[in-house]
């Protein structure tokens, strides 16, 4: 097989976009596992790095930097992560410890925690969400069409 490049390089080199530019920047453009269209891993991930799910999971998924859930990705069960990225389908808790961001046509059945949250139009949410910044105590409501309560946790 001399001569022939691996799937992934090629499918890099095409242009076919897994990360966003800022994403790639801060990984070097670097995925470090990937759940492929078509497969559907049962169980609990815990992964070091960078992972793109077009796949399906069926369990908790535990990553240290960026989880990407494509398209056509489906995760049932909790995501923990520094940063995820979705845009497929989700049922269970995010947490993403500085960044959470559902891209246009996600669907997202739970809660979401996080300290950013970037939210595309077309994004179905059903589930609450809860902002903080680093060492604040102070959590913002928003009712209608303004901030009308605080609520301070202690």
């Amino acid at each position: 097989m001399r001569g022939r490049r691996p799937i992934v390089q090629s499918i890099l080199e095409k242009g076919v976009p897994l990360l966003r530019r800022e994403d790639k920047e801060k990984e070097g453009g670097k995925i470090h596992s990937v759940v492929g269209s078509g497969t559907k891993v049962t169980g609990d991930c815990d992964v070091e790095g960078t992972i793109r799910i077009d796949g399906e999971l069926d369990g908790r998924l535990k990553v240290s930097k960026l989880v990407v859930i494509g398209k056509t990705g489906l995760v049932k069960g909790d995501i923990e992560s520094s940063e995820v990225v979705i845009g497929g389908k989700v049922f269970g808790t995010i947490t993403g410890e500085n960044r959470v961001e559902l891209q246009a046509g996600a669907h997202i059945e739970g809660d979401i925690r996080t300290k950013s949250l970037i939210v595309d139009e077309g994004v179905f949410f059903h589930g609450n969400c809860r902002m903080k910044e680093e060492g604040a105590k102070a959590f913002k409501v928003l009712e209608g069409e303004g901030l009308e309560k605080l609520r301070v946790n202690n």
